[in-house]
């Protein structure tokens, strides 16, 4: 599997919703870790109000990281 080219190996991790199931992958040898962990598991899940805007800015700033994001929450800012 790891003999694949990069951009099938990207595909294969993008292809995996859950949290848990991005970690256990990264956790089983040092090419997935390198894959996984800065690129699907970073800004993986945000939760925060809509007011925090340096955060909205630093995500717009840098698309690649802003495609990164799975699941998004935003309450109140009561809340966070």
């Amino acid at each position: 599997l790891l003999r694949l080219p990069f951009d099938t190996l990207e595909l294969i991790a993008g292809a995996l919703d859950e949290r848990p199931d991005l970690l256990s992958l990264a956790l089983s040898c040092s090419t997935w870790k390198g894959i996984i962990i800065p690129r699907h598991l970073e800004y993986c899940e945000i939760f925060l109000s809509a007011d925090h805007i340096s955060i909205w800015r630093h995500l717009a700033e840098r698309p690649s990281l802003a495609s990164n994001v799975r699941k998004l929450v935003i309450s109140d800012s009561k809340f966070y």
